[in-house]
């Protein structure tokens, strides 16, 4: 399976202060930018750029069926809201998305009719990489395995010269 990424798409604050979600002209802006990514399927992440111009990840999520019908859910608002007040005063959020494309690669892929495993499973990579980042990420599911595991040579390492396991584990998967 191929995704690619697009964005970021920087969100207006009035539209993260409506919880009835993002406007028409928000997926107008998308899709004017790249044609029919508002119907595509696949992960996003929400982010801030500070005023320094540094973006952080602060959410990970999956849409299965389409990204319009899942960034702007009532309950994804409120934790975007809660972002921007407890930890920017001036910031611009944004969304950037990593979608599904046909083999070829030359459009996006139609949704599933079921859940797809492969975009579960992306969500938790992303989700491991975002926390990385931002420990205070926002997301409630996915997050514990990344937060309580350790793998030396792979997974939050411990401080200290590596084992000699560590180093062949590392050498084996080239690491």
């Amino acid at each position: 399976m191929r995704f690619e990424h697009y964005g970021p798409f920087d969100i207006t604050p009035t539209y993260v202060k409506s919880i009835m979600g993002a406007p028409k002209g928000y997926w107008n802006g998308v899709n004017n930018e790249v044609k029919g990514l508002s119907s595509a399927h696949g992960c996003y992440i929400f982010g801030v750029r500070s005023s320094g111009g540094k973006p952080s990840p602060w959410y990970v999520g999956q849409a299965q069926k389409s990204f319009s019908q899942e960034c702007f859910q009532p309950h994804k608002i409120v934790r975007y809201q809660y972002v921007l007040a407890e930890h920017y005063k001036k910031g611009v959020p944004f969304l950037i998305f990593t979608a599904r494309l046909t083999g070829s690669g030359s459009k996006f892929a139609k949704p599933p009719a079921n859940k797809s495993v492969v975009i579960e499973e992306l969500e938790g990579l992303l989700i491991g990489q975002a926390l990385k980042r931002n420990g205070n990420l926002v997301n409630v599911k996915r997050t514990r395995f990344w937060s309580d595991v350790t793998v030396p040579g792979l997974l939050k390492s411990p401080v200290g010269p590596p084992s000699p396991g560590t180093k062949e584990f590392k050498k084996i998967l080239g690491l």
